[in-house]
């Protein structure tokens, strides 16, 4: 019996220590702004530092596997910054399944079905690379015997010209003696042709050069870099330019309007 009430305070205990770690865990779902490593994350992605954001997003994960804000940055991180499109497609399904009710909702619907279509778009290249390779393959050994026969006739056309070679440097030297060159005007052998100069262009006209840009559904910094570059990987460019809008790249609102600075040289 005394053994027993010896056993009830460590039991109680261990309850205790539980209810703990349980609403500490609650706690930890419900801030995560204030976690450390969310907050870690938020850090990295302001300075561009784009691994280490989604690694510190993946690590909190762990802690909290139902954070929709953090399924969302890494559904961002990974389609826009790290082209990795199926885990891009993952954490995009995640927010939409524990964030039914979010005003992105919609755009994160239209983000998931792009990059549904490029990572299809990317596998299709990948599995008709072979079929491309036996094709190129067969052209390079049409090619080469090609350039085999090329080789035979030059190599015979070269001992032809090996065995004129005395005659034509003999009619040389007798046109030369019979036709001199004219003599060089000293004035024009002189002159020197200068460079034509390039004048940079000044900030004023750069500056001249930006656009400004209304924020459409469905776009991100890479989307619009795309379509005003030709190429997703300025959207940098684009943040730098606008981090008076901006807090961060993955935070456009719809219908804010973005200053566009002219493409780098």
């Amino acid at each position: 019996m005394t053994e027993m009430k010896r056993r009830i305070p460590s039991v109680n205990f261990i309850l205790c220590i539980s209810a703990v770690l349980l609403l500490q865990a609650c706690d930890e779902r419900l801030e995560d702004s204030k976690h450390p490593l969310f907050i870690k994350a938020k850090n990295s992605l302001e300075s561009g530092k784009k691994e280490d954001a989604a690694k510190s997003f993946s690590e909190y994960l762990r802690v909290n596997p139902d954070s929709s804000a953090a399924h969302y940055e890494l559904a961002i991180l990974n389609e826009d910054m790290l082209d990795d499109q199926l885990a891009a497609i993952y954490h995009y399904k995640r927010y939409i399944e524990l964030a039914p009710q979010s005003e992105n909702k919609e755009n994160t619907k239209l983000w998931l079905e792009e990059a549904e279509r490029r990572y299809f778009e990317k596998a299709r290249k990948k599995f008709s690379e072979e079929d491309k390779l036996r094709g190129e393959l067969e052209k390079l050994v049409a090619e080469k015997a090609g350039l085999e026969a090329e080789m035979k006739k030059l190599s015979v056309e070269n001992v032809e010209l090996k065995s004129k070679l005395p005659q034509i440097a003999g009619e040389n030297a007798q046109a030369s003696q019979e036709n001199p060159p004219p003599a060089a005007d000293p004035a024009i052998a002189g002159e020197k042709v200068k460079p034509a100069s390039t004048v940079p262009q000044s900030r004023e006209q750069k500056k001249a050069q930006t656009r400004m840009y209304r924020v459409q559904q469905g776009d991100t910094l890479s989307k619009i870099s795309q379509k005003f570059y030709g190429d997703s990987k300025h959207y940098k460019l684009i943040y730098e330019a606008n981090k008076d809008r901006l807090k961060s790249p993955a935070e456009l609102r719809l219908g804010e309007e973005i200053a566009i600075p002219p493409k780098p040289d």
